[in-house]
């Protein structure tokens, strides 16, 4: 008979603990993080107020779903490095509270810092292994496939999106050359890394053709900074990835970058005298071209691998694809170094060939953006620890100018974080990205060899791209490609506790057979820890939401006083302006626009009340945006 005991259940671990109801709330933030990632770019890269605000509530919303998933799975992973570097950041952006010259710039960076972290948090959670990885970086390629073509159908003139293309460059609907060539390099080097990835045809096909597109964009937005980073990209990529996809990820490059190159020449020669069908015939034929060259070297690999196929002969067609590359590596140093401008006229457009030739330390481009780092250090020596606030820069540079200029931007991360969050800012910013460069280093040294290191590092490059272009322009300052950035930090995380990746880390027994995955929930069982998680999401979701909506509304309601002062109601003008400023008193242009009504009625009616109301508004505009060259010319 057996003993009481050995009937007795033995403890579940924690990983199979009962969760406290049966719902499965996944499906919602997934959703919710998928959305932000696919159609953020497309709304003018969520730079401008309007749309920035949306994605906000949205992106807290999703949050609030994560982190009741979370509590509702008994899952409190333990902070790490990473983590804690991001949210410090957003800490460092509350801080700058304290000293900001402009508070309503400066809350709207602080609202940011708070979204990446929570997107942040979402792809972290959102990836517990390679298929989940695959997934988040699908969708992230897919918009920038979107992107790409409808920077490509805006030049060809078949649709019109505004600012997508003019005088000659591609912007497509990041409204920005310079970031949508890093932001299209960054996916590319995703789209190439997941290629190699699939053993069937149709996939390699479709990624053939959409990164050939992206390439043929990316030489159409004149970027030199994007230019210079694409190459880097890529051979970054081909130099980490697992030595059993190096070649194949090489030929899938030469693949879609050749066509890519001969497609560009004929299809930018004829944007002045083709349009439509006409002129889309050109990336068709690429497209055409990469799918059928993709197609022979799939079934050359299949035949290669057959094994009938005697080694003589795969080591020929080795030596052959050897030789190759060593041609075209031969042909090209020797063009670069004697005749580059007319052996790339060849293939490049000409207007293409023309701006790569000025690439040089001495163009006024770079000079300028070193002085503009200088005057931000400048800025730095006066607001030391806790920084000017969001917006710090465009308030105050031209006090310290030393010539007449005109930029809203750093076009420098770092810098222009060291001058919004002060110190503390710029230290949280470092340990960001010193915690993904420890990630990475611990993958390289212990990294499994198979498709989920493929896509780790896919992502991981793409992520650096970012990064690295970063630091000479302020393409990170479009919130879209800051949220795809720590989306990506938040995937590569994600990665480092999945049980595969543990197991190859830590050199031990994967302990998510038998045990919880880590010391992360060993201290589940309380249901202590988990309120104050539900309570500091919900909090870190409302904190967001609320003056995100009250500053969208106050823009609307704004923007009708705005269409009531041309239609020559003032009556009317001034009661939507005061519900703006009543939901928004830190914007100063709403104080202003009321101080020039209640001046206006003064003067008509000699009204001492209207005066003083007028003066009043005035006071506030001045003390909302002191630095504010606009407002002031308003208020005079």
């Amino acid at each position: 008979m057996a003993t009481a005991d050995a009937r007795k259940p033995s403890p579940a671990p924690a990983s199979e603990l009962r969760p406290i109801l049966y719902l499965n709330l996944r499906p919602f933030f997934l959703a919710g993080l998928w959305f932000i990632l696919f159609t953020a770019p497309f709304m003018r890269g969520l730079f401008f107020a309007p749309e920035l605000l949306i994605y906000h509530v949205i992106t807290a919303v999703a949050f609030a779903f994560c982190v009741y998933d979370q509590v509702l799975r008994r899952e409190l992973p333990r902070l790490q490095w990473l983590d804690m570097a991001v949210l410090a950041l957003v800490v460092a952006y509350a801080l700058s509270l304290i000293t900001a010259v402009h508070m309503r710039s400066a809350i709207g960076e602080l609202l940011k810092a708070a979204t990446y972290f929570m997107v942040y948090w979402m792809a972290f959670r959102a990836v517990r292994g390679e298929r989940d990885l695959d997934r988040l970086l699908n969708v992230a390629y897919a918009a920038a496939v979107g992107v790409a073509a409808i920077g490509l159908l805006a030049a060809a003139r078949i649709i019109n999106f505004p600012g997508a293309y003019e005088n000659g460059v591609i912007m497509s609907t990041l409204q920005y050359k310079n970031a949508l060539a890093v932001y299209l390099a960054a996916l590319n080097a995703v789209g190439l890394g997941l290629s190699v990835k699939h053993e069937r045809l149709w996939p390699k096909l479709c990624y053939a053709a959409g990164n050939l597109l992206l390439v043929v964009v990316i030489l159409g937005t004149q970027s030199r900074g994007g230019w210079v980073m694409y190459p880097l990209a890529m051979a970054a990529l081909i130099a980490l990835i697992p030595k059993s996809y190096r070649w194949r990820t090489a030929y899938h490059l030469v693949i879609f970058l050749g066509c890519g190159l001969v497609t560009a020449r004929p299809f930018y020669g004829h944007l002045a005298s083709l349009q439509g069908l006409a002129l889309l015939k050109y990336p068709l034929a690429g497209a055409a071209a990469a799918a059928l060259l993709q197609t022979l070297y799939h079934f050359l690999a299949l035949w290669l691998n057959r094994e009938e196929v005697s080694d003589a002969t795969r080591r020929l067609v080795a030596a052959g694809g050897l030789a190759y590359f060593g041609a075209v590596l031969a042909v090209y140093l020797w063009y670069a170094a004697a005749a580059f401008p007319v052996a790339a006229a060849q293939v490049l457009p000409k207007e293409v060939v023309a701006r790569a030739e000025t690439i040089s330390g001495y163009d006024p481009s770079f000079r300028q953006r070193l002085e503009y780092s200088r005057d931000a250090l400048r800025i730095v020596r006066d607001y030391p620890i806790t920084g000017a606030g969001g917006g710090g820069w465009n308030a105050l540079y031209h006090r310290y100018a030393e010539r007449l200029y005109w930029s809203t931007e750093t076009h420098n991360h770092f810098f222009q974080t060291w001058v919004e969050a002060g110190t503390l800012g710029f230290l949280a910013l470092l340990a960001v990205w010193a915690g993904f460069i420890r990630l990475l280093v611990r993958f390289r040294q212990r990294g499994p060899e198979e498709g989920a290191a493929v896509s780790t590092w896919a992502a991981s490059v793409a992520a650096l791209t970012l990064g690295v272009h970063s630091t000479f322009d302020f393409d990170l300052s479009l919130a879209a490609v800051g949220m795809l950035l720590y989306a990506l930090f938040g995937a590569v995380r994600g990665m480092a506790s999945s049980p595969a990746y543990e197991h190859a880390l830590r050199g031990r027994p994967s302990r998510a057979a038998g045990r919880p995955a880590g010391e992360d929930q060993a201290h589940l069982l309380s249901w202590r820890p988990l309120l104050l998680v539900a309570l500091a999401g919900t909090l870190a979701a409302v904190a967001v939401v609320y003056p995100a909506r009250a500053f969208y509304v106050a823009g609307v309601t704004g923007a009708r006083g705005a269409q009531a002062l041309l239609a020559k109601d003032p009556e009317g003008a001034r009661k939507f302006y005061e519900e703006a400023h009543r939901l928004d008193p830190f914007t100063a242009s709403y104080a202003a626009d009321l101080a020039q009504i209640w001046a206006a009625q003064a003067v008509a009616k000699d009204d001492a009340v209207a005066r003083y109301r007028a003066i009043n508004y005035a006071q506030e505009a001045a003390k909302a945006e002191p630095y504010n060259t606009r407002v002031r010319a308003t208020l005079v």
